[in-house]
């Protein structure tokens, strides 16, 4: 006679889910200074970008990209639809940056490069890497005082759209607010951080 599953355990996975999630995110509460070196005005077809290139301690090296791009705020899910009267350029289009980050010998030139965005390393310093990601662009944002709207595409695994909210939750929540919408460069939509004090 085969025994039952305890009626307890869906709980129990449940809780260990949540436990695991805590200690996961704790990292994203400050973000890990790092040197790095900054590759301006680079181009991507008819968009300009700039690079914020890191090591990690394995001497690996990746690239956090800031892309300059135009929105139509009207696909943005805000909640006052004057939030953002002051920064529209024309026809409800405002400037933005989209932030993107990979491994820096990717040739984003060529065909169908975007998709290494959307490529796991294996390099098992996820923590070194997203806390340092997470530095560039403070470093980025401090830097350039100008810009108050930033975009992060949900074309991506669900985890690491999870990782990007939480990180982003933590460290700019309190300069900035997050709406989600949809916009021509992802599929998926995306979240978008627009300065309160604009």
């Amino acid at each position: 006679m085969s025994r039952p599953k305890a009626p307890h355990m869906p709980r129990m996975e449940s809780i260990i889910f949540e436990e695991y999630n805590k200690f996961m995110f704790e990292i994203f509460e400050k973000s890990h200074e790092s040197e790095y070196e900054i590759i301006h005005n680079k181009k991507f077809g008819i968009i300009s970008y700039d690079i914020y290139r890191f090591k990690t301690k394995k001497n690996n090296s990746y690239d956090v990209d800031f892309y300059e791009i135009l929105l139509n705020s009207n696909k943005i899910k805000l909640n006052d639809n004057n939030f953002l009267s002051k920064h529209i350029v024309g026809n409800n289009i405002i400037n933005a940056i989209d932030i993107g980050f990979t491994r820096s010998n990717i040739d984003r030139d060529s065909e169908n490069g975007d998709n290494e965005y959307r490529k796991r390393t294996n390099k098992n310093e996820q923590y070194e890497v997203l806390g340092k990601v997470a530095f560039m662009v403070e470093e980025y944002i401090k830097n350039n005082t100008n810009i108050f709207c930033y975009v992060v595409g949900k074309d991506t695994y669900e985890s690491n759209l999870v990782a990007y909210r939480k990180m982003f939750e933590n460290i700019f929540s309190a300069k900035f607010q997050i709406f989600e919408g949809n916009n021509d460069y992802h599929e998926n939509g995306a979240y978008y951080f627009i300065k309160k004090d604009i």
